[in-house]
């Protein structure tokens, strides 16, 4: 029932959908219940609808290859009951979207993605494998991953997402052992056969150069952003500049910005322009968790209160753009397996640039910064 009568319009928020839709598909196989697959078709759209064609689906303001994983779950979960809706189509271009962000350390995802997640749901991608050759590959080499803690996994969870990992992961052990699922050497093989290569997602705001022995994912949308990969180590990275005012506010390169020029100045020298935005860095104090607790029992029981009080949460976290004035910064990067880089900022008199030599967001993002392995730093990529 609350499903067919509620619906989320403070952001497009694809996981989201698709585990709704998934549900209220479930549940008209069950009991025919027409409303629910009118409202399941409605989500269904809205999916699809905010699917760019370069294969990955919405997450706020972007792509994000951790949610993209949890949402081609759900989607994968939903085409064992509905062949008709046209999906395998729609998860084909998921799933080759998603084999570029396997990283050769064998992470999955990081900041350049739209929520900054570093996790992957392996069942969805695992289902696919009878149907989509690449599917079976991602899913070799991200068994690897999990077994050799490279990736996210359920250890370093929060409750908040403990339990539809571990859903996943009970589903891609029921296939694991339903397929007689083993990593084969072919499985990498057929990911490497593609090297060397240059792609472009313009859509996306990345740009990804792939040698024989480097890999280097760029985020143009982030301000040039880069993770840099040789030999299957993460040789060079930079998560953008952050800038500091004389009370302490912070402002980065790093937020989305679709406005951001690129330019190619060469075949191997790349050159993207970027501005600063205001970071909105602020912890929740006691008080403040009490009196959302207060609110959650009490006004928030009418939706439009509650609906509004959404929209303006997610303008003041994560999708609010306050440009730090007469700012600017060109980077350029010059591509290849010993990539460079150098930064050229622009800033007002009373702010300073600060170096960062490790990962930080700009925004609040619960679901980022989880473990892995690659965080300790004794960690040998060769082991």
């Amino acid at each position: 029932l609350y499903l067919k009568s509620s619906d989320e319009t403070h952001a497009i928020i694809s996981n989201h959908l698709a585990t709704a839709t998934a549900a209220l598909y479930r549940w008209h196989a069950i009991t025919q219940d027409s409303e629910a697959e009118i409202k399941a078709r409605e989500l269904f759209d809205r999916i699809v609808s905010n699917q760019s064609q370069e294969g990955w689906f919405r997450e706020y303001e972007g792509f994000d290859p951790g949610y993209q994983s949890l949402c081609t779950y759900y989607l994968a979960d939903l085409y064992q009951i509905r062949k008709d809706l046209g999906l395998l189509e729609i998860l084909s271009k998921s799933i080759d979207f998603l084999s570029y962000f396997m990283n050769p350390d064998g992470s999955f995802g990081g900041n350049y993605g739209s929520r900054s997640t570093r996790f992957y749901y392996p069942s969805g991608v695992m289902a696919l494998s009878s149907d989509i050759p690449l599917a079976r590959a991602i899913s070799g080499r991200m068994l690897k991953s999990v077994s050799n803690y490279t990736v996210v996994t359920l250890s370093s969870l929060d409750d908040s997402n403990l339990i539809p990992m571990f859903n996943s992961y009970c589903w891609g052990a029921q296939l694991e052992k339903e397929m007689e699922f083993k990593a084969d050497i072919n499985d990498e093989k057929f990911l490497f056969a593609r090297r060397p290569f240059r792609k472009v997602f313009s859509e996306a705001g990345i740009v990804i150069d792939a040698g024989k022995r480097h890999y280097t994912i760029i985020s143009t949308d982030k301000g040039g952003l880069f993770y840099h990969y040789v030999d299957g180590s993460l040789e060079l990275f930079n998560d953008g500049l952050v800038a500091s005012d004389t009370k302490g506010k912070l402002s980065s390169t790093q937020t989305i910005n679709k406005n951001n020029v690129v330019t190619w100045m060469t075949e191997n020298v790349l050159i993207v322009k970027s501005e600063f935005f205001k970071m909105p860095k602020q912890l929740t104090s006691p008080f403040h968790f009490f009196c959302l607790r207060i609110l959650c029992l009490s006004v928030f029981r009418w939706k439009a209160i509650r609906e509004i009080t959404k929209r303006i949460m997610v303008k003041i976290l994560i999708t609010n753009r306050r440009r730090l004035v007469s700012s600017s910064n060109e980077r350029t990067i010059h591509l290849g397996k010993d990539l460079s880089f150098s930064d050229n900022s622009q800033v007002p008199a009373n702010v300073r640039i600060i170096a960062k030599n490790q990962p930080f967001v700009p925004i609040h993002m619960a679901s980022q910064g989880y473990w892995q392995i690659q965080d300790e730093d004794e960690y040998d990529s060769a082991l």
